[in-house]
């Protein structure tokens, strides 16, 4: 009984079908009956050089290896289809070769252009100001434990947010903070508290307001609005150009 043999040799073909050809055949050289004295002129079986350059657009790739190219191409389509993603993430991400679908893509460009969050502080989870997306509601409170708010005394409070780092793919874009919660004293449980909130900038972020560099900005009333341009800049610097502001700007950076 004979034994099947592998087509392959032992330990497989050590290819991937993933190369850059080396172009060492001069166009040319074996296409003309005349002037080549140094080898032959056989048109059928040599016929145009760069026609039979492996890694050219007729000779992509070596017939030989074809055990090796066939499971690689199943492979990256595979992988391909099994990646297909419903959503494209808002904060920066890495080269995970994961694709998105035509309708990801579709609710991404709509959320940079009309995209919106709130931010309601909760215990333990401690939240950020999104630059992926346009608009950002910030909500003040009295939420033990949570890493937004600081009781200060007995009855006041203060909310406080941190932006996050500029979204690389968002650079230039227009980003708007706003209050959407009462601001002093008020009635919160039958209790009297004063409450306060603001954007507390750390690391290599900073406002740009009236020619000068801040690191904090505190909202005054409900509805006012915080306006501005932001960049990341060569040294990965968030940068943020307020346009449009109503608050109070402090802890200038000289």
């Amino acid at each position: 009984m004979s034994i099947p043999q592998n087509a392959l040799p032992e330990g497989g073909v050590p290819a991937t079908g993933l190369f850059t050809p080396v172009q060492n055949i001069v166009t040319n050289t074996y296409d003309a009956p005349t002037g080549n004295t140094d080898a032959p002129y056989n048109e059928t079986l040599i016929g145009d050089s760069a026609e039979n350059l492996v890694g050219s657009s007729t000779k992509p790739y070596i017939q030989m290896a074809l055990p090796t190219y066939i499971p690689t191409i199943y492979s990256n389509i595979y992988h391909m289809q099994s990646n297909l993603k419903d959503l494209i993430p808002i904060d920066n991400i890495s080269s995970n070769r994961e694709y998105p679908t035509s309708w990801a893509v579709k609710q991404y460009v709509a959320s940079q252009l009309f995209g919106s969050e709130t931010l309601t502080p909760e215990p333990v989870i401690d939240l950020e100001v999104s630059t992926g997306l346009t608009t950002t509601a910030c909500v003040a409170n009295t939420v033990d434990g949570s890493p937004n708010v600081t009781q200060v005394n007995q009855s006041t409070f203060i909310t406080h947010f941190d932006i996050k780092q500029v979204d690389s793919a968002r650079s230039g874009a227009t980003k708007n903070i706003i209050c959407i919660s009462e601001l002093g004293q008020q009635t919160i449980g039958g209790d009297l508290v004063f409450l306060e909130m603001k954007i507390e900038l750390t690391g290599n972020k900073v406002f740009v307001a009236n020619g000068k560099l801040y690191k904090k900005y505190e909202f005054i009333s409900i509805g006012d609005s915080l306006t501005m341009l932001q960049f990341l800049n060569n040294n990965n610097d968030s940068i943020f150009f307020v346009t449009n502001y109503g608050g109070v700007f402090s802890d200038e950076v000289v």
